[in-house]
């Protein structure tokens, strides 16, 4: 939602070691057949102003409802592609219509294709889904390339699905661990003296990491080189 739907804000303070109990209510109506808005509550960290957590937003009952979720992988090492896949459903038995999928592109990556026609708009990819039937389900992908240092996170946890620029559903955080480039040593053969034995490493480099390559060896030893 928008600033403009705000129903009720509110600062809470929980000291440690105590628990809270909210309520947040409010009332609607309007014609039969007009789309009832989307009503959630979240928590954010102040002043940083990060999602903790929240209720998804749910339409009132007795009016179409849509589902949303994304998959995506939880460990990518820096440099390689990220693939999120969204799925959109409609559950009921109403056809929804001017439907809109969302998805702010996090931190840490950078935009490289989306499907069925996604486009970008300004740090947000979005996919026109139009018309979907009752029990029709939507399958879009967007792929990203990681920028993100090893060890940090990659937080998907803005994503959502909207009518008419009126927020229906917003889907959970999706968090993603950048792992290290990895080096993996092939077996050494077992040969005897004085046969020569060759050790390969082979350094797996993911793009956008820069490492000083150094071979170490605690016996006399040749370098034959390196490729």
């Amino acid at each position: 939602m928008d600033d403009s739907e705000v129903v009720t804000e509110a600062v809470i303070s929980v000291p440690l070691g105590t628990i809270l109990l909210t309520t947040q209510s409010l009332s609607w109506s309007g014609p039969v057949g007009e789309q009832a808005p989307g009503v959630g509550v979240y928590l954010y960290d102040a002043p940083e102003e990060e999602v903790l957590g929240g209720i998804d937003p749910l339409l009132f009952p007795g009016e179409g409802s849509v589902d949303l979720s994304k998959f995506a992988p939880t460990s990518v090492e820096a440099g390689q592609l990220l693939v999120y896949t969204f799925t959109v459903a409609n559950p009921g038995d109403v056809g929804l219509s001017g439907l809109t999928l969302r998805d702010r592109v996090p931190n840490g990556v950078q935009l490289v294709s989306a499907t069925g026609g996604g486009a970008l708009d300004g740090n947000v990819v979005y996919w026109s889904l139009g018309f979907l039937a009752p029990r029709e389900t939507r399958t879009e992908q967007m792929t990203v390339v990681v920028t993100a240092d090893a060890g940090e996170l990659v937080r998907n946890d803005f994503y959502w699905v909207e009518n008419s620029a009126t927020l229906l559903v917003r889907g959970p955080n999706i968090t993603t661990i950048v792992d290290e480039p990895r080096i993996e040593r092939l077996p050494i053969p077992i040969v005897e003296a004085p046969a020569m034995i060759v050790l390969m490493l082979v350094l797996i480099l993911i793009g956008g990491v820069h490492l000083r390559q150094r071979l170490a060896c605690n016996k006399p030893a040749t370098v034959l080189g390196h490729r």
